[in-house]
Order: structure tokens, then C-alpha cells, then sequence
């Protein structure tokens, strides 16, 4: 059984190492992937767990006591939120974790007020999970080193 509850200050290891995972494809070796989420994202989402408020907050997915999925979110402007990460752990996808983790969070934030979650979305597997919650692109933000990064938005 899946359980998504905020994320707590303790949890910070297992999300990170989650992360370094799922997004390691996106640096040149994985000792950058892990000098980076293990520096600047980790000292930024041990903010935003601590914060936990209607502007940003981490949420994970447990099962039998461990974290097994996270996500991460974060005001962007107006009634806009931003999903800054969401992923979960290779031996738990496909079991509809980040469905309940994205469910929980579109519930979670049309609470406070939010109109809509945003991201930035490359690959198309992703897109394809997002367009389940009715994604649709809005435009581009350019990125130094990935170049333009197409931003999505699920209307909460």
C-alpha cells in the first residue's frame, strides 16, 4: 500500500538519491549528477520541505515505511504553481505511484487557490503520463544549456 504524505526534513537522502536515478541521464556523468543534487537541489528542497507551505512544499510516496517517489513544488506567479520535480523509484514505476503523487498534489493545491501546475517537459514519455491529467503546451523557456524547454501546464 502507497501512502503520500509531506515530505519531512529525514527524507531528504532517499529523495535525493531518487532523483540522482531518475534525472542522471541529463548530466554528462553521474559524479555531476550527484555533486549537484547532493549540493544546490539539496540545500533548495530542505528549504522547500521545511517551508511547507501553500507556496512551496515536497510531497513522497511511501511503502512500508520507505520513500519510494517524491515530488517537489513550488509557486511560479500569480495562481500558477510549478512542479519542479516529480519521480519515483525504478523497481516502484508502472505501479501508478506518480499518478497518486501528481493526484495528490493537483488536490493539494486547487485547495489554496492555484489555477493551474506548470513544468518543463522533454521527453515524450513524459509527456504522454502528463496529457493523462490533460497537459497542454504553453510555450518555451530557454535554458542556457538544454536549450528552449517546452513548458506544459495542467489546468487544476
Amino acid at each position: 500500500m502507497i501512502r503520500v504524505r509531506y515530505a519531512e526534513l529525514s527524507d531528504i537522502d532517499e529523495i535525493i538519491s531518487i532523483a540522482i536515478d531518475s534525472f542522471k541521464d541529463e548530466f554528462s556523468n553521474y559524479d555531476e549528477a550527484w555533486r549537484t543534487y547532493n549540493t544546490l537541489v539539496r540545500s533548495r528542497w530542505e528549504d522547500i520541505i521545511k517551508d511547507r507551505s501553500a507556496l512551496n512544499f515536497a510531497m513522497v510516496a511511501e511503502h512500508e515505511g520507505k520513500v519510494v517517489g517524491f515530488l517537489v513544488f513550488r509557486w511560479w506567479f500569480g495562481w500558477n504553481g510549478w512542479l519542479e520535480a516529480l519521480a519515483v523509484k525504478k523497481d516502484f514505476r508502472g505501479r501508478g505511484i506518480g499518478t497518486q503523487l501528481l493526484n495528490a498534489l493537483i488536490e493539494r493545491v486547487k485547495s489554496y487557490g492555484y489555477r493551474r501546475v506548470c513544468m518543463a517537459l522533454e521527453r515524450e514519455d513524459l509527456v504522454r503520463f502528463y496529457n493523462r491529467f490533460k497537459a497542454y503546451k504553453v510555450g518555451e523557456l530557454p535554458d542556457e544549456e538544454l536549450g528552449k524547454l517546452p513548458i506544459y501546464c495542467i489546468d487544476v
